[in-house]
């Protein structure tokens, strides 16, 4: 089976080293190049992938354009005569005219705390934990035209804890991409594949998180700031505080802090000892891991 990999991250490595162990080692990864790769900020990125994949007699093709636009694109698509594709790590839709040449079309991955067609767009895993919603309806479903519209081969509950950082909730995604993707391919090779229209009724999506909205303010209720932390740690670029000699600080974990013996005024962030407290609406936080960025 000719299968073709989309993607730039270290989720995409594990992916394709999971594919290798289950004797379905991909024909071509596509995978943008150094030069056009540093010029977009991609959260967890893998800058090693191209000689991973070289390093096990994986093709490689690196597109004009990230959006795979160019008419050199879609020749090479429309020469290759690929089975399948599957796409994680690649942060951008795929043209129509690319997934009518691929046989059994692409697959992909999107889940958030609301059941599809809700939830769709940007950073849906983010939001999830931003809202402190517990549960991620994971799907798996072929990439379509339209943004995360396509139909749905399976769907995961994945639970989500109280504890979990977003570097933990990528690992349990993780495990259901590594399984269904393993599913959709002895599907198709046993003649067996089925696919689910989405439900089709109004629905919100998600819009793109950046950088700047793991801001904190000593304003937000505890909870509220617990999960933009959780949301935005590594492998994102992290939630973030001014002090107020208007230091940016960097805070990956933080926890709820409920010492009474430990006071301090309200709307202020105090250093003590190897942590920082931070004081908000309604109590205290303590971080360990954390940097000042001058």
């Amino acid at each position: 089976m000719k299968i073709v990999v989309f993607g730039n991250k270290k989720t995409t490595k594990a992916f394709l080293e999971n594919l290798i162990s289950k004797q379905y080692k991909p024909h071509t990864l596509v995978t943008l190049d150094a030069s056009l790769r540093d010029s977009f900020k991609i959260s967890g990125v893998d800058n090693k992938l191209i000689d991973f994949a070289l390093k096990n007699q994986i093709n490689i093709y690196n597109p004009t354009c990230y959006k795979l636009s160019g008419i050199n694109d879609y020749e090479f698509f429309n020469s290759n005569n690929f089975d399948i594709g599957f796409c994680t790590g690649w942060q951008r839709i795929i043209p129509e005219v690319i997934l009518k040449v691929i046989k059994a079309g692409v697959f992909g991955w999107h889940g958030s705390g609301f059941e599809f067609p809700n939830g769709r767009g940007r950073s849906p895993i983010n939001w999830t934990m931003r809202l402190g919603l517990n549960n991620i309806h994971h799907n798996c479903f072929k990439y379509s035209s339209g943004i995360d519209d396509g139909d749905i081969y399976e769907t995961k509950n994945i639970k989500i804890e109280t504890t979990d950082y977003i570097s933990d909730v990528i690992c349990k995604v993780l495990k259901h991409i590594n399984d269904s993707s393993i599913s959709v391919l002895e599907d198709l090779s046993e003649h067996k594949l089925k696919l689910f229209k989405q439900p089709n009724h109004t629905f919100f999506s998600f819009p793109k998180l950046d950088e700047n909205d793991g801001e904190l303010n000593l304003q937000m209720n505890r909870s509220s700031a617990i999960n933009i932390v959780r949301s935005c740690s590594r492998p994102f670029p992290g939630s973030f505080i001014m002090d107020h000699m208007n230091n940016k600080i960097r805070i990956w974990k933080m926890y709820a802090f409920n010492d009474e013996k430990f006071t301090c005024k309200k709307d202020n962030i105090f250093y003590h000892d190897d942590k920082i407290i931070l004081n908000f609406l309604d109590g205290k936080c303590f971080s360990n891991d954390y940097e000042i960025l001058k």
